[in-house]
């Protein structure tokens, strides 16, 4: 839970960005950023505690990831990173980035490191894609009144043609079946428009 969900605030999708931190930091360290004895305990601990820093616990993490778990952590929304492309993007250059010559101790964790930017990444590509997913869900939800105006002024050819792009998004919610079906039948209903 984001600082701003915690707070009860609006949230929007730099929340995920926060969720995707958590997991990070929690895959690197193998804990939680914010701790509490109980959830309230926790709950101030995400909205006014700072979270630790990644190196403290595990110093051999690379600069450039730790300062990416810093900023998707970052307690104001503005400061994190603004989509989960920026995310993912960040992680992509770090891949890419030389490092400095390892330990033998710190070569031995570099998979673990990987594996856990690569879930990193993971992570952030499935929210780019559950975020476009929604926010075409919610584009032909919004078609639904345009679609009731259009059978409620006769304009069923209109309505049907919205109504198919609606459908191919939320093909089975109710709420569009019951105007596809009032759309179909009155323009079947109407004598003038039946084909001859």
């Amino acid at each position: 839970m984001s600082p701003e969900q915690a707070a009860g605030a609006r949230v929007d999708h730099r929340t995920d960005v926060w969720a995707a931190g958590v997991i990070a930091f929690q895959m690197l360290t193998g804990e939680l950023p914010f701790k509490g004895g109980h959830p309230a305990a926790t709950l101030h601990s995400i909205i006014y505690e700072a979270a630790p820093d990644v190196k403290t616990i595990r110093p051999d993490v690379p600069e450039a990831l730790r300062r990416i778990v810093a900023k998707a952590l970052a307690k104001d929304a503005a400061n994190r990173f603004q989509s989960a492309d920026d995310l993912a993007a960040a992680l992509d250059g770090t891949a890419r980035t030389p490092t400095a010559p390892a330990t033998l101790r710190s070569r031995r964790r570099l998979p673990l490191v990987l594996a856990g930017a690569a879930m990193v990444v993971a992570i952030a590509t499935a929210a780019i894609v559950w975020t476009k997913r929604t926010a075409e869900v919610r584009r032909a939800r919004a078609m639904l009144p345009d679609i009731q105006r259009l059978v409620d002024d006769a304009e069923w050819n209109k309505a049907y043609v919205l109504a198919g792009a609606a459908r191919a998004v939320i093909p089975n919610d109710a709420q569009l079946a019951s105007l596809l079906a009032a759309a179909t039948a009155r323009f079947i209903s109407t004598p003038q428009l039946r084909w001859r």
